[in-house]
């Protein structure tokens, strides 16, 4: 094979044109030259602008498959959970606000199960309503069309909600007839907190008033439809799991509420703590005022409950007037020894002061209101052991009388010559004091009550 590659390279070498070969080549070599000549190339230009570029009819562009799926899944996250995370802050007049009520609420409620589970969300629904309308009335954005739909909602909310404590009353009475105290109760809070918080009821578009009298009547309709009350034993059990939501709310709330609220809060809980103890004893004495107790411990534990989660209403309202604190009895037993303390030395100094008294009038009132008052301090005295709450309503009504007296001009000036500012003696109730006051009042109580005869 070698030795054939050699002679064919040999015999090629030795090929030769003839001058007719030559003179035929060079003729047509000629002819495709005139016919094809040879242009001048283009300089170099710049790259194309990015408008000349998409004036092309198509581009390729390639992507690797991973960075494709990322993209992918990357679009798929913001429209499945991005963009319904921002519809939660969606209030009526966004265009998010529709997903949030028809696509992630609707999603929830599909979500929940059971009876109780289902009323409950409804309710929080209606939470939500209410929520809505109060931020943009503070805006003053609430029109006439928002809140026809804010009304409309809480409306249907409560319809449904009352649809599945219908429901439910069929399988669970009991859990039924607390879902209706629950709903009654967050209705009740809402209206006054909606009240409490409209300052400006004559103004365009900040007035919550509508709103509010619509949520009364929505209570009246739950409360008129509602069914008997719940087995002492269910609402036992069911108090006793709802403080200890209530403790783990209030740990949830402890960074965002102020130290006053917490302490408020936490009182309240303790305060159905100890209601859930005595409405036991109770209702070994009374079975229906024990149910009866019990069941307004469960609407207190409702409210305290709104309160805690609902931000705006720690804003509109104080818990005092939602919750007033149930004393404790050495709370009792401080307030009385103090009355009674008060009434006392109150006492000794009218005594002294009487005999100067020159007024004819307030002097017989006086001389005929001190044995009362003597009676009550006796009887405040005996029963402090036994009867703590007598002990202090005695004390308390004491009390009132010697600054009823005090009060006068004949005894804070007995100067004949002063001027007298009254001729009677003021009723004893316009000196009611608030249950905050008469914690503050209890402070020391280091001083044995003394015996009345000290005073007789």
């Amino acid at each position: 094979m070698k030795r054939f590659s050699e002679q064919f390279k040999k015999q090629a070498s030795s090929i030769r044109l003839s001058t007719s070969e030559k003179d035929v080549l060079r003729d047509r070599l000629t002819a495709y030259m005139a016919y094809h000549p040879i242009t001048t190339p283009a300089p170099k230009t710049a790259t194309p602008s990015r408008r000349a570029m998409f004036t092309e009819p198509f581009i390729e562009w390639a992507m690797p498959t991973r960075l494709y799926r990322q993209l992918v899944l990357g679009c798929v996250a913001v429209v499945l959970i991005g963009v319904p995370a921002l519809a939660e802050r969606a209030v009526p007049g966004d265009v998010l606000y529709p997903m949030k009520v028809r696509v992630n609420e609707e999603v929830r409620a599909s979500l929940t199960s059971g009876g109780y589970e289902k009323v409950a969300w409804e309710t929080k629904r209606l939470e939500r309503r209410i929520s809505e309308a109060r931020l943009l009335a503070k805006e003053g954005k609430l029109t006439p069309e928002i809140e026809a739909g804010v009304i409309a909602a809480v409306n249907a909310h409560q319809e449904a909600a009352a649809g599945e404590i219908a429901t439910l009353r069929s399988t669970d009475a009991d859990a039924a007839a607390l879902a209706e105290l629950t709903l009654a109760s967050v209705l009740d809070v809402q209206s006054a907190a909606l009240r409490a918080g409209d300052t400006a009821s004559t103004t365009e578009g900040m007035s919550t008033v509508a709103i509010a009298m619509a949520l009364d009547e929505a209570q009246a309709h739950v409360e008129q439809v509602s069914s008997d009350g719940v087995s002492y034993e269910r609402l036992v059990a069911q108090l006793e799991q709802e403080t200890t939501r209530g403790r783990e709310l209030l740990l949830s709330i402890k960074d965002n509420a102020t130290e006053q609220e917490y302490t408020d809060l936490e009182r309240r809980i303790g305060d159905v703590e100890r209601k859930l103890a005595q409405g036991a004893t109770i209702y070994t004495e009374d079975a229906v005022r024990g149910q009866e107790f019990l069941t307004q411990t469960w609407r207190d534990m409702q409210v305290v409950i709104t309160f805690m989660t609902d931000i705006d209403v720690r804003s509109s309202l104080a818990i005092e007037n939602l919750v007033p604190i149930v004393l404790t009895p050495e709370e009792e037993r401080a307030l009385a020894i103090n009355a009674y303390n008060e009434a006392e030395s109150a006492l000794i100094k009218i005594e002294e002061t009487l005999p100067a008294v020159e007024d004819a009038g307030i002097s017989d009132k006086v001389a005929l209101t001190i044995p009362q008052i003597k009676e009550l301090l006796l009887t405040a005295s005996t029963s402090l052991d036994t009867d703590v709450v007598v002990a202090k309503s005695s004390a308390f009504e004491a009390r009132d009388y010697t600054r009823s007296i005090m009060s006068l001009a004949s005894f804070t000036n007995p100067d004949p010559d002063a001027v007298m500012m009254t001729t009677g003696l003021p009723d004893a109730s316009s000196t009611a004091t608030s249950t905050d006051d008469l914690l503050d009042t209890a402070t020391d109580t280091t001083e044995v009550l003394p015996s009345t005869t000290q005073v007789e």
